[in-house]
Order: structure tokens, then C-alpha cells, then sequence
């Protein structure tokens, strides 16, 4: 297996070459000696045809095996927008933010005070993050509570692919939920086939921590591998409580059952693309919760983007989301803490912008300032120009000492290259107390509003439509 030696300006390492590899060894050792518990029969079959050690739903998996797995999984993954036009490159240091999933409560537009999310919430977080510059793919955000729960996570899909054009990251809560999502997808790209080479969305699956792997989520990743279609197999650690509490020893456990996946991905289809990641959010042994604003969990998510760049792989992280209950300083600052991290330590796929409590809720107006600050953080990762005409020494001959530039030609040519903010204010006092005093909240709020009254992306045609609401119409019909 190489290694990834690339760096790139504008990032941040806080582990060395030895540590990662020391951290992959860890793993390798606990692959081999504790092993996973594997729910599915099938799954344990084909690990052991592979090699591994099984005994009863114990499976232990040699050296070889994760260095074939390794060497299988191509180390870039592309997603396209709705229309096939390439939208996301996920590889090296790229950097790309989204929303995230299966919020149950939302903080309500209008009286700012938390309720239960339902289906038009998800139509409006997604037509809102489908209007959003800086957020570059789709999650479901709300879980609604007005359909059957076994049926909620077909009903937001449909949501998801009726309201944007960005590519999305799906839950589906199992095998039968995956197959309808796909024949959404399908029918959306004009046939499997057309979704297999331009893939708009990427599956998320988990194995259930500490080192299990349950038959849905198995049985959601063997489906999806088997048709040839991008995957993340991502830990949902709580570090003190479901893994080692400390970094070293919580990453060791998590890529251990990442591992175990992409064996598993691989051998049911060599080559199939796979998004390295790991949850983070370490135990408050006060409140008992994992907590979304914790310093140690965005060290663990630093290590995470670090270990996929070891592996060659796309990584998964997290940014622009907060314990607090409310939009208040808190929120803001773990987010922006967040944002400035992901942007640096160079995570791809950069998820659960808007969540908030411990990942309970969901707000519009925080996606929104959240996508203010991301597109603030982006010339951190553009290298300064240092040409003749970015030093601009004859202009400073031309201008001369005491004079001023605000008429210079050089000046009209590039200051709108600058970033401006549309939230965050720059007027003087009096000028914003003539305007309303508006807050940052205010004037999300109102840009909320904008949106939700003024944008709809390009609908799809009416038969796809159709096509979507038969499918949940026979999945209700059937009751499975």
C-alpha cells in the first residue's frame, strides 16, 4: 500500500507520517486479534472464502486481505448535479460542504421555537440549500413526523430529488429503502445505467461501534457495491462511551471497522468507490451526550481527513453545526470553529452544516449564516497573487505619497474580487440604526424568506415524477 505524501498550501497536519501508520498498525492488530462481529451470513461466507478467521459471527481479517482492499479502492470519487455536468471532485484536498440528515425538530422561521420537522420542512431546507452558493450537496435534514416512520426515509428522497439539482449523501434505513432510493435516482438520470456513470448520490452506511457490523447496514452496502455505486461506510463513534476515549485509541477503533467495510465493498465488487470516514463527537460525561462542539472531536475529525489521505482515499467530515439549543454566540462559534478546520485540515465531503443540540435540530437560518462563512473561508485556500499587476508597484509610483486609490483603474479592476458579505455588517453605526438595527439573524431570516417565496430549481418532468410517487406508492402497498 502507498502511502499519501501530497501537501498542499493552505492545510494544517497535526499527525505525523509515524503516527498514522502507527494508527493503521493499531488497527490492523485489532482486525486481526479482537475481529468484528458480523451480522449476516452471507457477509461471513464470503469473508471466510477471502481468508478470514471465522468463528460463529466473529470474524477475524489477516493483513492481506486489508492490503487487497486497499489497493482495490480508487482514490478519487466524482458526483454529478442533476444534469450530469460534474459537481463534486472528491480527492485530495478538496473541499466540499453539505447539509446533514434526520433532524427531528426544527427551529421554527417564524417563532424561532423548536417543533417536529415534517415533509414541507424537508422540501424547504432543500429548495433553500439548493439555492445556497457554498453548500455543494443535499442531505435530508428534517426526518418528517407526519408519514410512517418505516416509510420517512423514501418520502424524503423524494423531496431530495424533486427540489434540487446538487448531487445528495441518502440514508435509507435498509436494504428495501436503498433499492426504492436507487429507483428514484434511476428514473431522475433516465435508467440505472445512466445513474452508474453519472452518479448523483452517495449511500451512507454505518457499522454499529464498538466492531459490529449489522445485517441492514451490510445489506445496504452489498447492494450498493454490487451495482457499482459510491458508498460511505462511516463509524459513528462517541468517544468515551462507544470507543476509546482517547484520539489515538478512538481513530484505531474506527478505522478498524471502516476497514472491515471496504473489505467488504471490495470483495463484492473490486473497485468499487468507497469515502473514508468516521463520526466524532466525544462523550460530555456531565450531560452524557455527544457533543457536536467539543475541541477533541474536531481533533478526531482532523485525524480522520489525515488517515484518508494515508489511504489514498476521499474523506468525510463535518463542519457548521453546534450543541447550542438556539442561534445564539455559541452556535456561530462552534460553527465558524468548524468551518475553519474543515476548510484546512482539507476534508472532502464536509456534512451536518445546520445541525444543532447534539444533532436533534435543524434551522434554516443557521444553513444559511453557515453558508456565509464558508464562502468567507474559501480565499484561505488561494494561494496570494504576487504578479506585477498584484504587487502594483507603478500603480504606488502613479499615486504617489498622501494621494489615494479609490479612482485608480487599478483599484475599479479588482476590488469586487474581494469577498462581501450579505449577512454580517459593515455599515457604519448610524447607517445601521437608520436601517433597524438588524442582527445577522435578521437579515438571515429574511433571506430565508427570499428564497423560500422566489426559488425552485428546474422541475422534473411529470412522468419522472409519477415514477417517484408509484414507487413510494408500492412500497406503502406492500408494507415491507
Amino acid at each position: 500500500m502507498e502511502k499519501c505524501t501530497q501537501h498542499e498550501f493552505g492545510t494544517l497536519t497535526f499527525f505525523s507520517k509515524e503516527q498514522l501508520a502507527d494508527m493503521h498498525e493499531a488497527s490492523l492488530q485489532v482486525l486481526a486479534e479482537v475481529g468484528v462481529v458480523v451480522h449476516h451470513e452471507g457477509v461471513l461466507n464470503m469473508l471466510k472464502k477471502a481468508g478470514a478467521a471465522i468463528d460463529g459471527e466473529r470474524a477475524r481479517l489477516p493483513r492481506e486481505l486489508i492490503d487487497w482492499a486497499l489497493a482495490q479502492a480508487p482514490s478519487s470519487i466524482t458526483l454529478y448535479n442533476r444534469d450530469k455536468t460534474p459537481a463534486l471532485h472528491l480527492a485530495g484536498y478538496n473541499n466540499y460542504f453539505g447539509t446533514g440528515s434526520d433532524c427531528y425538530y426544527i427551529l421554527d422561521s417564524e417563532t424561532g421555537k423548536r417543533r417536529r420537522c415534517n415533509l414541507k420542512d424537508v422540501e424547504n431546507a432543500v429548495r433553500l440549500s439548493d439555492a445556497l452558493e457554498n453548500i455543494s450537496f443535499i442531505m435530508s435534514m428534517c426526518n418528517p413526523a407526519e408519514v410512517p416512520a418505516i416509510f420517512s426515509d423514501i418520502y424524503q428522497y423524494r423531496e431530495m430529488l424533486k427540489h434540487t439539482t446538487k448531487p445528495n449523501v441518502y440514508s435509507p434505513h435498509n436494504l428495501r429503502g436503498t433499492q426504492d432510493c436507487i429507483a428514484m435516482s434511476a428514473a431522475v438520470a433516465g435508467g440505472l445505467e445512466e445513474l452508474k456513470r453519472y452518479p448523483h448520490l452517495l449511500l451512507y452506511a454505518e457499522p454499529t461501534s464498538p466492531l459490529q457490523l449489522g445485517v441492514d447496514s451490510l445489506d445496504k452496502l452489498l447492494y450498493v457495491t454490487g451495482l457499482g455505486l459510491p458508498a460511505i461506510y462511516s463509524a459513528g463513534l462517541i468517544p468515551g462511551a462507544t470507543s476509546p476515549v482517547t484520539v489515538a485509541g478512538a481513530l484505531t477503533q474506527a478505522n478498524a471497522e471502516f476497514l472491515a467495510g471496504l473489505v467488504i465493498g471490495q470483495l463484492n465488487n473490486p473497485g468499487t468507490p468507497m469515502v473514508y470516514g468516521s463520526g466524532y463527537t466525544p462523550m460530555d460525561m456531565r450531560y452524557m451526550i455527544g457533543s457536536y462542539g467539543a475541541p477533541e472531536g474536531m481533533l478526531g475529525i482532523a485525524a480522520v481527513a489525515e488517515m484518508a489521505r494515508f489511504y489514498n482515499l476521499p474523506s468525510w467530515g463535518y463542519a457548521g453545526c453546534t450543541d447550542a439549543k438556539v442561534l445564539d454566540q455559541q452556535a456561530v462559534g462552534e460553527a465558524v470553529s468548524w468551518i475553519l478546520l474543515s476548510r484546512f485540515i482539507g476534508s472532502n465531503l464536509i456534512h451536518d452544516v445546520g445541525y444543532m443540540d447534539s444533532a436533534l435540530t435543524i434551522s434554516l437560518e443557521f444553513i444559511t449564516i453557515c453558508d456565509e462563512f464558508i464562502g468567507m473561508t474559501q480565499p484561505f485556500k488561494e494561494r496570494v497573487n504576487t504578479d506585477p499587476e498584484a504587487l502594483a508597484v507603478e500603480v504606488i509610483k502613479q499615486v504617489g505619497p498622501g494621494g489615494h486609490f479609490l479612482d485608480h483603474a487599478h483599484t475599479f479592476e479588482h476590488f469586487r474580487r474581494h469577498k462581501r458579505p450579505e449577512l454580517a455588517n459593515r455599515k457604519r453605526y448610524e447607517d445601521w440604526v437608520k436601517d433597524g438595527e438588524k442582527t445577522m439573524l435578521d437579515m438571515a431570516r429574511e433571506k430565508v424568506a427570499r428564497i423560500l417565496n422566489e426559488h425552485n430549481c428546474e422541475p422534473l418532468p411529470d412522468e419522472v415524477v409519477g415514477e417517484l410517487d408509484r414507487i413510494i406508492e408500492q412500497r406503502i402497498k406492500e408494507g415491507v
